[in-house]
């Protein structure tokens, strides 16, 4: 009875024998980083130069001691996350993610040139079809201490409209405890500090123009002038944003000053067209920010 058994197991036995044996010998794969549109697998030597050009930065910011701009950005909100990391020898690399990957990564050097970083991008922005690519990552910033922490401004006017507003900026900001307080000012250039309003400014809208359709997508995109009753007497200048306030049923309403004479100006509404998106009316109040 066991000679019969054996006989048949035997078969089997060989069998798993022969294929555990002839079973093709399998590496683990390697490592991939997303680099972007322009190449999506950052693998080999760009993939080493992205790692060495980290740690290089890692290395550098654990023996520079306090520094005025030298650290790890972030920026959030949206689609997209922008992680900036810096030193002044080793240079930076900079990552944007959407909402599931990695969508872009750059290195390369930085300088700075009073209170302006210049980020000098080593990997060409071509996709591999040869075609340009444009890179989100705008490559100049503002310095622009607040409080105890520190912002890139790629944009110092909108960034003042935003704190103006009584909102914290877009912006790149660098990493710390907590944020800065909005009780308080940033510190930006002389020829932006009057963008940085104590007061709201408040306004009333004169005229409201036929808005103009866009092709966009599935949404009807459109653009809309609206005269305002304030002008640079007031204190307002171009790239000023007021809102309205919106009702019950309609979303307030971005106006953005694109002209200016001394007791009035011209804002642009661009938004979709939509049940809960109104266009203003003429005598509706609008304010840089509401209390």
């Amino acid at each position: 009875m066991r000679a019969a058994l054996a006989l048949c197991l035997a078969p089997l036995v060989a069998c798993a024998g022969t294929t555990r044996e002839s079973a093709p010998h399998e590496e683990p794969p390697e490592e991939r980083v997303m680099l972007g549109p322009w190449d999506v697998d950052l693998t080999g030597a760009r993939r080493d130069e992205w790692l060495e050009r980290e740690a290089a930065i890692e290395r550098e910011l654990r023996t520079l001691g306090p520094h005025p701009w030298a650290g790890v950005y972030h920026r959030g909100g949206g689609y997209e996350v922008w992680t900036l990391t810096v030193a002044p020898r080793a240079g930076f690399t900079f990552r944007s993610s959407g909402c599931t990957r990695v969508t872009e990564r750059s290195l390369g050097a930085v300088r700075e040139d009073n209170g302006v970083l210049t980020f000098e991008c080593a990997w060409p922005k071509v996709r591999p079809d040869g075609s340009n690519h444009r890179s989100s990552f705008p490559e100049r910033f503002t310095l622009v201490p607040w409080d105890d922490h520190v912002y890139l401004a790629d944009d110092l006017g909108s960034f003042c409209t935003q704190v103006s507003a009584g909102h914290y900026p877009r912006a790149l900001l660098r990493e710390g405890v907590g944020r800065p307080s909005l009780t308080s000012q940033p510190r930006v250039p002389p020829e932006f500090e009057r963008w940085l309003r104590g007061e709201p400014l408040r306004a009333r809208v004169t005229a409201v123009g036929g808005p103009e359709y866009l092709d966009d997508f599935e949404l009807r995109g459109r653009r809309t002038r609206v005269s305002l009753d304030v002008g640079r007497a007031e204190g307002a200048y171009v790239g000023l944003c007021l809102v309205t306030r919106g009702g019950t049923d309609t979303l307030p309403a971005h106006l953005d000053v694109i002209e200016l004479d001394e007791h009035t100006s011209v804002a642009e509404l661009g938004d979709h067209e939509s049940p809960v998106r109104a266009l203003p009316v003429v005598g509706e109040a609008c304010a840089t920010r509401w209390e």
